[in-house]
């Protein structure tokens, strides 16, 4: 009876001890996945143009892992990464934009004329590191990367009803922006925005990613109710020079007085 007694005793105190051993390994680890460490991210919209909507969601891209998140929330990437050093870049989808690779592409519309309004355009790109058997939390502020650019100019010059109609070129616009350098790609294109005239107004509205190095050209080619044409042409390269530099929230205005000879732009 003594004998049976201890046998007890001790299965009693072995039970305990592996349960106890059990609670303390728990314990070492903060999370389900302790070999690993996971990545909430919150992107952050509020800094744009007046005119701008916030997107609904954006891609995120942790080293090359990529998925849809939705924008003003935080969002955990379903994929857990080892300890290490990342780049995380994150952009919305915008209309009439295409994404190849690292690059945002403005769709081209004919040779290399791009469309001359394309959605807004939000970036942003760190380097993070992520810690084993932890939760990294990420605050993304999303830069604004096209800027709204508008034309107004007075016919100062005879009689603007005889203007039938005018068309518009604008050369050395970007066509690309860079996911890995944050900037748009120097590659020259150009956009043929629509003009308009009312009374002695002629105006026009384009979104750009940047200007492309120097020589920009405002080309400008009106047909008359007689049948009569003209082309002028205008550098507006020093007028833009500080475009990508800009603030891109804030939109730009060109003015500019027409006459039979030129048109004189200003900002």
């Amino acid at each position: 009876m003594m004998t049976r007694t201890i046998y007890n005793v001790v299965i009693v105190v072995a039970v305990f001890a592996l349960s106890l051993t059990s609670c303390v390994k728990d314990k070492l680890f903060n999370t389900p996945h302790p070999d690993k460490g996971a990545v909430v991210v919150t992107a952050d919209f509020s800094r744009r143009g007046e005119s701008c909507p916030a997107p609904r969601e954006y891609t995120l891209v942790i080293s090359s892992e990529s998925c849809t998140a939705p924008a003003g929330q935080p969002y955990c990437h379903p994929v857990k990464f080892l300890p290490g050093n990342y780049p995380l870049t994150a952009c919305n989808v915008c209309d009439k934009m295409t994404a190849e690779g690292e690059n945002i592409r403005i769709n081209t519309l004919s040779a290399n004329i791009i469309d001359a309004m394309p959605g807004y355009l939000f970036t942003a790109r760190q380097e993070i590191t992520v810690t084993r058997d932890d939760t990294l939390h990420v605050r993304l502020p999303m830069a604004q990367r096209t800027r709204d650019l508008h034309f107004e100019l007075t016919v100062t010059e005879g009689d603007p009803k005889l203007i039938a109609g005018i068309t518009g070129r604008l050369d050395g616009v970007a066509s690309v922006f860079d996911l890995a350098t944050q900037r748009p790609q120097t590659e020259r294109f150009a956009v043929e925005p629509t003009f308009t005239r009312s009374s002695d107004k002629v105006t026009a509205d384009a979104r750009l990613l940047g200007v492309a190095g120097d020589g920009l050209t405002l080309t400008l080619d009106l047909t008359f109710t007689d049948g009569r044409t003209q082309r002028i042409e205008s550098d507006l390269t020093e007028l833009l020079a500080g475009f990508n530099a800009d603030d891109m929230t804030v939109p730009l205005t060109v003015k500019g007085n027409y006459s039979h000879q030129s048109v004189r732009a200003s900002r």
